[in-house]
């Protein structure tokens, strides 16, 4: 375990580094509003994708069509890593041209660990190099959030409920990742999860190793592996519910609150 950190900074020895702008770097990747933007218009992209037809009552007419059921919600899902890669590759790489607008550039092909709040990185990487990597796993990560939502948008057959648990889910992480210390026994908990993966540079621009069953496991490796099974595990429980359970909405002490937002919102 102790020489695992050696061998994973040996790409990185030597490395010439070059004093330089790093504002539009530093300042892009740690902007925290643009990822709270983000996260809330994806979940209102839920709303509208999974709550319009039931909502109305329609899922009893549309479910009896060839296509009703299974065409239907691969298509649904389709739609929503559609518009999040969108959505994602609009806004993040409008913080990168905005902090580089603002105070330039500089040299982009600068080593990563150029920057001082990189010099933790372990990746061979120039700076352009390193942004590129940042935003494609910022996307991944906002599709699978994306899925992870949908899901409890199918299980949960009340609006009003998905809000709830939504809003409980979110506090949860929250509380995991702010209360729990990097060294406590649980830190795993505090490591796994949606907000440690989704603030600034965790994933790609600080080493970080974590004891799995005795195991020292980087956190990139983890990080990979959580996306693909959450990712599998959203996409099977999804369809299986979605094909086998009647999508009809149930009514509960949130129902009336959430008719009133809504007519108000509609006169809006």
């Amino acid at each position: 375990n102790k020489k695992k950190p050696a061998e994973d900074f040996k790409d990185v020895n030597n490395t010439n580094l070059k004093i330089g702008n790093n504002f539009a770097v530093e300042n892009s990747t740690t902007f925290v509003l643009t990822d709270l933007l983000v996260f809330a218009l994806v979940f209102l992209m839920c709303v509208y994708i999974f709550t319009l037809e039931r909502d109305k009552e329609l899922y009893g007419l549309i479910r009896t069509a060839k296509y009703g059921r299974m065409p239907l919600i691969i298509s649904k899902l389709f739609v929503l890593i559609f518009f999040t890669i969108l959505i994602c590759a609009a806004y993040y790489s409008s913080n990168i041209a905005l902090c580089g607008l603002y105070s330039g550039f500089g040299d982009m092909t600068r080593n990563i660990q150029s920057c001082e709040l990189f010099m933790n990185c372990n990746l061979n990487l120039q700076i352009w190099q390193y942004l590129v990597l940042w935003g494609l796993s910022k996307i991944i990560t906002m599709c699978v959030l994306a899925l992870f939502i949908a899901l409890i948008f199918v299980l949960v057959k009340n609006t009003g409920m998905v809000f709830a648990v939504t809003a409980f889910w979110v506090f949860i992480e929250g509380v995991l990742y702010l209360a729990i210390g990097s060294n406590s026994p649980l830190n795993q908990l505090k490591y796994i999860n949606f907000l440690y993966f989704l603030s600034g540079n965790n994933i790609f621009g600080n080493y970080l190793n974590i004891n799995i069953f005795s195991h020292t496991v980087n956190i990139t490796l983890i990080y990979v592996i959580a996306m693909i099974l959450i990712a599998i595990a959203s996409v099977t429980v999804i369809c299986m519910s979605f094909v086998k359970s009647a999508q009809i909405t149930t009514n509960n002490i949130f129902t009336p609150i959430l008719e009133k937002f809504r007519r108000r919102f509609y006169k809006i």
